[in-house]
């Protein structure tokens, strides 16, 4: 894989940080899927229901579109919310 196949972003997990090396072509959901898997292994404890956001991009992510369809580059900061499912 070469250098423009994949992109370095930050992830934002509550107050912590982590760098990650993605695919530019990974669907939303297929990012979502490995994040958790990644968080899983560095032990940080997130539910799996969680929406993401590009920090300073106001825009809605779709599940089936990538990375590429949001003009996401190198140094862009990915940030984890975690879904609050309601309580009845």
């Amino acid at each position: 894989m070469n250098k423009f196949e994949q992109i370095n972003v930050g992830l934002q997990v509550s107050e912590k940080s982590v760098d990650l090396r993605i695919p530019r072509m990974l669907k939303l959901n297929q990012l979502k899927q490995v994040i958790h898997e990644a968080l899983v292994m560095l032990r940080m404890n997130v539910s799996p229901e969680f929406d993401l956001m590009i920090n300073g991009k106001a825009v809605a992510l779709a599940s089936n579109k990538t990375l590429t369809d949001y003009a996401v580059g190198d140094g862009d900061q990915i940030l984890v919310k975690e879904v609050k499912l309601c309580q009845n």
